[in-house]
Order: structure tokens, then sequence, then C-alpha cells
């Protein structure tokens, strides 16, 4: 499931600035194969959840329900709000500035390399990949400010024409800064919660 979550995010903005309706069609089709894959983890969850669970392991399904449920939202952010900014782009016949490209694409390029690694730390029950992604918040929303503020500057223009691009770029922005958030949601979780396995093993081995 977290592969095909990636995978909408990488194509996420080629789509947005260059898309077919062909190829926005297929990013939106993503999204009813990750709800698919959801729906048999959630059901596979709750049949584990009836047997008789010894501790850690009520903790221990609690973290993959949360986490598949992250992931399910972040594919409905970019189906809610990418994929229908795609559209209105090509409808309009917008086209994003170079300059403003940039902005997007380093938001865009830190939230993809977040979502690996949240990835990559679940995989591993490594914390420090987890704090990773936790220590880059301050970056990350220092790159989303500066995204800001750069829209804010270029919005002289209010022909509806321009607006509507604005509103777009504004809207690529907060979709990535949502989806970034909930993979720090997810970091926080496991990060605390493989801490605390660390601290009962090394307990137990004392």
């Amino acid at each position: 499931m977290g592969e095909h979550v990636l995978s909408m995010i990488r194509d996420s903005l080629p789509v947005l600035n260059v898309g077919t309706r062909e190829r926005i069609k297929t990013l939106k089709k993503r999204d009813d194969e990750i709800d698919i894959l959801h729906n048999e983890i959630v059901l596979y969850l709750h049949r584990l959840s009836s047997l008789d669970l010894l501790d850690p392991q009520p903790e221990q399904l609690y973290r993959y329900l949360t986490t598949a449920n992250a992931l399910e939202n972040v594919a409905d952010v970019v189906k809610e709000g990418i994929v229908r900014d795609s559209k209105k782009r090509l409808a309009l016949s917008l086209e994003i500035s170079q300059s403003t490209k940039d902005y997007i694409t380093n938001v865009y390029k830190e939230v993809y390399l977040a979502g690996q690694t949240t990835l990559q730390a679940i995989e591993e029950e490594n914390p420090d990949l987890a704090q990773q992604v936790l220590d880059s918040r301050p970056h990350v929303n220092g790159l989303q400010a500066r995204a800001r503020s750069h829209l804010s500057e270029r919005l002289t223009n209010e022909s509806p024409q321009h607006l509507s691009l604005y509103k777009i770029e504004s809207s690529t922005i907060e979709n990535f800064g949502q989806i970034y958030n909930l993979f720090v949601d997810v970091c926080e979780l496991w990060s605390k919660d493989i801490k605390n396995k660390e601290t009962v093993d090394a307990a137990g081995a004392g």
C-alpha cells in the first residue's frame, strides 16, 4: 500500500503541471486501488483484533491501523486536491510559471522524501529515520512559507485567469503540506512506540 501511495505522490506534480486528461484519469484511478488495499488491511486487522492478544499486540494493531488510515488519507488528498486542480488547469488552459514551479517543486521533493523515509522507518522499525522526518519540519515549513510569499508577490494581476491560477498554485502548496503532516503524524506514532519497545526489551534483557 505504501508504495502505491508513494507512486501517487511522485506523479502528482508532473500531472498537475502538464498532465493530459488521460494521465489525470489514471492518477485518480490509483486512489480506487488504494481504497481496495486499505479495506483489505482494515478487515485483516479487525480479524486479528478478535483473537486473544497479548501485550504489546493490541498497541501494534492500533499502530498499523493508524498508519493504513494515514496512507489512505494521503491518497485522498492527491485525488481530492491535486487531481481536481489538474482538471481545472487543463480545462482553463492555464500554465504555471517556471518560477512558481521551482518553489512548489522544492516542497514536493521534501514531501516525497518524507514519504520514503517514513515507509523505511516502519519497515526497519528505525526510530532514527522517523526522527529525521520529525526534524525536517522547520525546513519544510520554511519552504512552504517562501512559496506562499512568492505567490503573494505575484498576485498583482487580478484578471480572472490569473486568479484561477493563483488558487491552483496556493491549493497545491497546502495539499503537499497536508500530505507532509500526515507523514509526520505517522512518524511521531512509530518513533514513540519503537523507543518504548526498545526500552522494554532492554529491561527484559537486564
